[in-house]
């Protein structure tokens, strides 16, 4: 069977080797010749899904790909480990950033978003090793201890897919998610600081749902393929069903857009590209389309409401939107992208709240996304 399959093997890569410079002049990326000739592969999709039916085979519920392992929970999400993280450097960044807030009467509040990859006990059970939750501990508890405002989303939004949270096969949380995550952070801001944001703009029954099934395969789900994966994810559309009158500008991505919601905020050309779930671009993305560096988000039936400053990872492409309609404005700023003074902008910039929402998985590990100073 082996020398079978080797055969085969060896059939189609020397078909390849006689189709492949044709398409690598059309596919060539200047200075990445390996993701050129990947792109130029005849066949490329069916041949992953070949590899990915063979992994499955070999190894069901765990992949080792350049030292990173892809795992397969017992309810068939597919997730990352988290290593241990020296946080010393997040703690005194963010120290350093509330206490500047409060030096220029600004508010400041920092959202621990839940991970994908669950609870690490759920890891733990399977055998392999994870601090996603540990990391996100230790840095609350530090906030906690300095008095510094934080929010700890991880009880209200558990893991398991029963909840329709998170997806089988991307890292990312679902629209619901962030929907009802925009409630309860400006829920905190109103009782915990002090605000007044109207809530009934976000209650459950002013906005749409349009549920579609099996239609995509997240960016986990690419990477190991989706025959290793054994299923595609579905993706709603959360809409107001009221009038709206928004703007969205993104300097980077020449955006100037205003109009109603909808029109400004989603992209839904990826509902004629799921028919490659390989080439379709990422559902979670129909949202504000991208992480930009910043781009500005502006309620103009609001004049009179709160400006938000929101340093955000990419959870918050599906969260910013709706915590949009009871405030006035929310700046979006990412720290991977943009090396700008943060207080220089704060100190010239009419901000009633600083909001740092990150991710306890992979954001929390990442020193550049706390270079706020």
């Amino acid at each position: 069977m082996k020398k079978v399959f080797s055969l085969i093997v060896l059939i189609i890569i020397c078909f390849n080797l006689m189709m492949i410079v044709p398409q690598l002049k059309q596919n060539y990326i200047p200075g990445d010749l390996e993701t050129s000739i990947q792109k130029s592969f005849f066949k490329r999709d069916e041949l992953f899904d070949i590899y990915g039916l063979v992994t499955l085979i070999i190894s069901s519920n765990e992949i080792l790909d350049n030292n990173s392992q892809t795992v397969r929970l017992t309810d068939g999400r597919i997730v990352l480990p988290r290593p241990e993280t020296n946080l010393k450097y997040q703690k005194e960044q963010l120290s350093f950033l509330a206490e500047h807030c409060i030096d220029n009467n600004i508010d400041f509040l920092y959202v621990n978003l839940p991970s994908q990859s669950g609870g690490d006990n759920e890891l733990w059970a399977v055998g392999v090793p994870s601090w996603c939750d540990a990391n996100a501990n230790e840095l609350l508890s530090y906030l906690t201890e300095e008095k510094i405002n934080c929010l700890d989303l991880k009880e209200k939004f558990p893991s398991g897919i029963e909840n329709g949270y998170f997806y089988y096969t991307d890292h990312h949380w679902t629209t619901l998610a962030g929907f009802e995550a925009a409630k309860e952070i400006l829920d905190y801001c109103n009782y915990s600081l002090g605000y007044d944001f109207d809530l009934s703009l976000l209650s459950s029954d002013r906005y749409c749902y349009t549920k579609y099934n099996e239609c995509w395969l997240g960016e986990t789900g690419k990477k190991v393929s989706g025959t290793w994966a054994k299923v595609l994810d579905d993706f709603t559309f959360i809409e107001p069903n009221f009038e709206t009158d928004v703007s969205y500008v993104v300097d980077s991505a020449t955006i100037n857009r205003r109009g109603e919601f909808s029109d400004c905020f989603i992209d839904k050309s990826v509902l004629e590209e799921a028919k490659n779930y390989y080439n379709a671009k990422s559902w979670h993305y129909s949202y504000l389309s991208s992480n930009y560096d910043y781009c500005e988000l502006t309620n103009n039936y609001n004049v009179d409401g709160k400006n938000i400053l929101l340093i955000k990872d990419s959870y918050s492409l599906v969260m910013a939107p709706f915590m949009l309609m009871p405030a006035k404005k929310i700046v979006m700023w990412d720290m991977r992208f943009n090396d700008n003074s943060i207080e220089e902008y704060i100190n010239n910039n009419d901000i009633d709240i600083v909001i740092v929402a990150y991710t306890e998985g992979s954001s929390i590990s990442k020193q550049n996304m706390f270079a706020f100073d």
